[in-house]
């Protein structure tokens, strides 16, 4: 039979020398920037795909990537450092503990190359071929930006890149990528486009600091931003605005809710107005449940 040779990762061009990752099924989005001879990678996926997504994006766009940024410490925008282990690797201080932490579930992900097929499958194996003795720093961070950090600026190669961080949303370490010359802005799972969002409270969380990342991205917006979901199909700020309202409103309903005594999993089986429009519905209970458990303690 024929080789595979086409990608399993779905791109998208958004400028000349920018593409980005779609689709809802290989983890979070990721954006490949090319500014003169190199290339910013913004997440990583899982380890499996993650040599995919380099060859990919250095094969778009003509160029070697050169660094890479995290948004945040989950798997599905971190297992796949390891691919980029020879590269500058910067993310927020407070996920470089939980990056080593998850390295044994990393190299589990390493080693299963089972949802691949072809030339993906073949660089996956090579990956993990090449990484018998893989030990957390192939995974961490090189370079961190401190707890308290809310604005740094990178020169990459000309090309200056924002990195913000307001305070705990998603995960006590979110970043959002704001790149001005290009008009575009990754915001990380701070945005899940029209889908339930996952909201990590052991990992800090609070969907009133969510609130409060997303106001000042949409500070950073004009009409014709393109903005890059964590999860969901790349947008505008429209997509923000629209984060924003679920959260106010959710939490208006949570505090209503808990004002009228009823119980937390009434609440989470009262129907909502986002039933019939949000994707990934298997984590919508644990959704309206953590908005409930923060308004009751009164966060």
């Amino acid at each position: 039979p024929r080789r595979r040779r086409t990608s399993p990762i779905p791109w998208q061009k958004l400028r000349d020398d920018a593409i980005a990752t779609t689709g809802m099924d290989t983890g979070g989005n990721v954006l490949a920037l090319r500014s003169h001879d190199a290339i910013l990678i913004v997440d990583a996926k899982f380890a499996p795909l993650a040599p995919t997504l380099r060859h990919d994006a250095e094969q778009a766009l003509a160029a070697p990537a050169a660094m890479l940024v995290n948004t945040h410490h989950h798997a599905d925008h971190t297992s796949g450092n390891i691919a980029f282990s020879d590269l500058p690797r910067i993310a927020h201080a407070n996920a470089d503990a939980r990056i080593r932490a998850q390295a044994d579930r990393y190299r589990t992900q390493l080693a299963d190359t089972s949802g691949l097929d072809g030339d993906a499958r073949d660089r996956a194996r090579t990956l993990a071929e090449s990484h018998p003795d893989a030990t957390p720093d192939d995974w961490a961070p090189t370079q961190t930006l401190a707890p308290a950090f809310t604005h740094a600026v990178i020169d990459f190669r000309g090309t200056p890149v924002h990195l913000h961080h307001v305070t705990p949303g998603h995960t006590d370490n979110d970043l959002f990528i704001h790149i001005p010359d290009h008009n575009i802005l990754h915001a990380g799972d701070l945005l899940f486009n029209d889908t339930w969002p996952f909201i990590d409270r052991p990992a800090g969380a609070s969907t009133r600091g969510w609130i409060a990342s997303c106001r000042r991205i949409l500070d950073l917006c004009d009409s014709d931003t393109i903005v890059i979901p964590g999860h969901g199909r790349i947008d505008n700020r429209d997509a923000v605005a629209r984060q924003i309202t679920f959260f106010e409103h959710m939490r208006d309903a949570a505090r209503k809710a808990i004002t009228n005594a009823v119980s937390r999993d009434d609440f989470i089986n009262t129907p909502t107005p986002y039933d019939d429009r949000l994707a990934f519905e298997r984590i919508r209970a644990r959704a309206l449940g953590a908005i409930y458990d923060e308004i009751r303690e009164g966060t």
